[in-house]
């Protein structure tokens, strides 16, 4: 598969022979992607993943090619140890990946921890491959963030393998919506919250990302969302609304007393 931005190109593979190919004279419109069948030998699936991926914490990692080969989609998941949001939809993700994914489409786990004992601990929760959390492997995230200008965590971004088309930055968002209110009470066991996943929508999802035409890094509602991620942080845990107003009201105490003579 060939993975281009701004015109430059980012990964390509060929997905049936796991060689890499030459670069294309095909090109299309701002935002596209182009396709090439011509045979290379540079190895750029390396370079932009690393030669290997974790499959779990215990085994020994994988050849990157083998382990995406026959993959139509690829999800990259930028998260952390630290990330509280994070923390919330991860469980969301894996319900969603396991019901909804099959064999078509695989996730790889972007940490953004330094500290490989932190990478370990939440990546052992996870049922998809990951990018190493040693010394190179750190190096492989941060270009890979760099490239696909991930600012917040966490973030989805999905790849279409077959064709090298970037499908979209706001999967997060997309996955979240498959999650409706339960009408039983209690919390899903999966997510611990009262939400479900609606399955037949999360299937149509996928095989809507496997045609999806292109889009540009940066969605325009992108800056939006972030606000509605902000505004249902600030719901859930109004507390930290009460501390910003009480450090504008002890702010505001303290430059009256300065003033006061």
């Amino acid at each position: 598969f060939t993975l281009l931005y701004e015109g430059k190109q980012i990964l390509k593979v060929d997905t049936n022979t796991n060689i890499m190919v030459a670069n294309t004279n095909k090109k299309k419109s701002k935002g596209s992607s182009t396709i090439d069948t011509t045979t290379g030998s540079s190895n750029n699936l390396e370079i932009h993943f690393g030669p290997a991926l974790l499959v779990d914490t215990k085994s020994p990692p994988k050849p990157t090619a083998e382990l995406l080969k026959g993959k139509k989609l690829v999800g990259l998941y930028f998260t952390s140890s630290w990330s509280g949001m994070g923390k919330e939809f991860t469980p969301k993700l894996i319900e969603f990946y396991k019901a909804c994914a099959g064999e078509d489409m695989e996730i790889v786990y972007v940490s953004s921890d330094d500290n490989k004992k932190e990478f370990l601990e939440t990546y052992a929760d996870m049922p998809w491959l990951a990018i190493d959390g040693d010394t190179k492997g750190t190096r492989v995230k941060h270009n890979l963030a760099t490239h696909l200008k991930v600012f917040r965590l966490p973030s989805l971004v999905i790849l279409n393998v077959k064709t090298g088309n970037f499908v979209t930055d706001m999967a997060r968002k997309q996955v979240q919506e498959l999650f409706e209110d339960s009408d039983k009470e209690g919390k899903d066991s999966a997510t611990n919250s009262g939400q479900v996943l609606n399955v037949p929508k999360g299937k149509e999802l996928v095989a809507q990302w496997m045609t999806q035409e292109p889009e540009q890094l940066g969605h325009a509602d992108t800056f939006y969302y972030t606000l509605y991620l902000t505004g249902m942080h600030f719901k859930k845990y109004p507390i930290y609304i009460v501390g910003i107003i009480l450090l504008f009201v002890f702010s505001d105490m303290l430059r009256w007393i300065q003033r006061k003579p």
